[in-house]
């Protein structure tokens, strides 16, 4: 098979491996759909904590089960399937619990694991057992369907904070997390969404998303703005959806009197430790609350809503193949692309 390997930050190969085989109670998936994200951007330039050297990045995956170990496991060669990334024990405290994404072992398609921008992939007993593979409703499309990793992620925050029907969310960053944050928010009976982005072309597309407002933080004071949007109160929900939006923008002072913060997006580095007044939590009873990843359950929840009919297509810029996936990371890194969608059989290159 072909594979796009990352070898080093900066340096992605394109190689000829070996087709995986079937492990035992496992299956291998061909890969038809696997998007970029801006975790991967991150990994080709600069690495990731979690990532060790050569990998195959890759972590939003859709394609077909091209082979099964036994008749005994409930997938059948054909089946479409979108591929939730992480690999848990499956028996620790949080697999019982349903929050695998905290397991102490977790193994991740495209971190400590390799990952989606390949043609197959194998996937080993404990992921098949554990839920890693969700089937796709047919009126879907691989894209949509692979598009479901980050809307889970995005719906595991909500989780988190709790969004309730009718409260006022405020997303800082109307990139690929934003605007599905925005959907999702909406989709969870949000009364309110305002989107907050500096970048015109962002800004423009991210109308699709059914934001109520688009702030242009260059034009206006964003605390003002959802003051005003809010008749003085603030916002119950403020997420940050991109690396340093907890440095760029007062979350404190954006949220309401008993509102909630959520620290989607990790820091770069060790940017991360600042100084926060305390005294405002504690007298405006907020909550600063952390998300990181999701469940495979939420893989399916996210399914769900794109068969209900949440549209995410119009997020994919750009269409390449394996040899011009490189090529692809400066449109991201420009801030010219939303999402890129990798099919590794197109452009076969001999």
């Amino acid at each position: 098979m072909k594979a796009a390997v990352l070898e080093k930050p900066g340096n992605l190969a394109i190689k000829e491996l070996p087709d995986p085989s079937c492990p035992t109670g496992g299956v291998v998936v061909k890969i038809l759909t696997s998007h970029v994200c801006s975790t991967d951007l991150h990994m080709w330039e600069k690495g990731h904590p979690a990532l060790r050297y050569p990998r195959i990045l890759g972590h939003e995956i859709a394609g077909v089960v091209a082979e099964v170990s036994h008749e005994g496991i409930r997938f059948k060669v054909g089946d479409k399937v979108q591929v939730y990334p992480g690999i848990s024990c499956g028996s620790c405290e949080y697999c019982r619990r349903g929050k695998e994404n905290l397991c102490p072992s977790m193994r991740i398609l495209g971190f400590s694991l390799d990952g989606g921008f390949a043609q197959y992939l194998a996937l080993p007993k404990t992921a098949v057992e554990n839920g890693c593979l969700n089937l796709i409703p047919s009126s879907l499309s691989l894209s949509e369907a692979a598009m479901a990793e980050p809307l889970a992620c995005c719906l595991n925050g909500l989780e988190k904070v709790g969004l309730k029907k009718d409260e006022t969310v405020v997303i800082l960053g109307a990139g690929p997390i934003g605007c599905l944050c925005a959907m999702a928010s909406r989709h969870l009976g949000a009364g309110k969404v305002i989107l907050v982005e500096q970048d015109p072309s962002r800004r423009i597309l991210s109308q699709q998303a059914t934001a109520d407002t688009v702030l242009d933080s260059r034009e206006v004071d964003v605390v003002e703005a959802v003051q005003g949007l809010t008749n003085g109160r603030g916002a119950q929900v403020v997420v940050t959806c991109f690396r340093e939006a907890a440095l760029v923008y007062p979350l404190l002072e954006l949220a309401a009197p008993g509102g909630r913060i959520l620290l989607f997006s990790g820091i770069s580095g060790n940017r991360g430790v600042v100084s926060t007044d305390l005294n405002v939590i504690h007298y405006r009873e907020l909550g600063l609350i952390g998300a990181y990843g999701c469940t495979a359950a939420q893989c399916q929840r996210a399914l769900d809503l794109f068969a209900e009919g949440l549209k995410v297509d119009w997020l994919i810029s750009q269409r390449v193949d394996l040899y011009s996936l490189e090529e692809s990371f400066s449109a991201l890194s420009s801030r010219e692309a939303m999402k890129i969608c990798l099919e590794p059989w197109e452009g076969n290159h001999g």
